[in-house]
């Protein structure tokens, strides 16, 4: 009786082929290896001993940001340079792109040049426009900013082309104020004088206000509703308390 031997002894990566003139000390077994080859480029092929042949899809990755990572099965990994512009560029103007094998995408500002012969134009580039003309802003930077508004003329002669002029908020003091009295805020306009009247208890305070400050100071007015008596007589608008 003749029993067939395995050669395989349950390891499936073995070919079960036997040779009766082989001189392998296992019974003739010539220990064969199981070709997994599945002839595709872009799978790694191996074996396991319990369930066979495996075919692992390959990982194509050769460390560059800048490379599209693919697959032929003919030809296995290829690593294609992608297009800069189409890639990275997000629709922003401003921005000039490149890539960086290391990071990927990177963008830098771009710089607008002026190519216009006017001192108060300066150019700025808009993310949808590109480089764009824009009039020269001029801040004020001394004490009360906001008194002052700024304004660019090229036909001037100076370093910079700004002027600033006082707002009319700003041109005239506030009014002073007395004892018992509320301090006032006068608005004006620009050459035109303004006089305010305080009184309090017989006093009255003068403050006039002009383009070029303002004064104020008491004077000695007696008061029509103090004065029991003027020089004509009784007074009538005087109350006694």
């Amino acid at each position: 009786m003749f029993t067939t031997i395995d050669c395989t002894r349950g390891d499936k990566c073995i070919v079960p082929d036997c040779d009766r003139q082989s001189t392998n000390p296992f019974n003739g077994c010539l220990n064969k290896t199981v070709n997994c080859s599945d002839g595709n480029e872009c799978t790694d092929d191996g074996c396991n001993s319990a369930t066979g042949c495996t075919h692992t899809p390959r990982v194509c990755n050769d460390n560059n940001a800048c490379t599209d990572d693919t697959c032929e099965p003919s030809i296995g990994c290829v690593f294609t340079p992608f297009n800069v512009t189409d890639r990275c560029n997000i629709g922003d103007l401003c921005a000039n792109y490149t890539c960086d094998p290391l990071v990927g995408c990177v963008s830098t500002p771009k710089v607008c040049a002026n190519t216009y012969n006017d001192s108060c134009l300066e150019v700025e580039c808009d993310p949808y426009q590109e480089c764009i003309p824009v009039p020269k802003k001029c801040n004020y930077t001394g004490e009360k900013p906001e008194c002052y508004v700024g304004y660019c003329n090229s036909t001037k002669e100076v370093t910079d082309n700004c002027f600033f002029e006082q707002t009319d908020e700003c041109a005239l003091t506030v009014i002073v104020g007395v004892a018992g009295a509320t301090i006032l805020g006068v608005g004006a306009i620009v050459g035109i004088i303004i006089a305010a009247v305080v009184c309090a208890a017989g006093t009255t305070t003068l403050a006039v206000l002009g383009f070029n400050g303002a004064f104020s100071g008491e004077f000695e007015n007696k008061n029509p509703l103090y004065e029991k008596e003027t020089k004509e007589g009784k007074n009538p608008l005087y109350k006694d308390k």
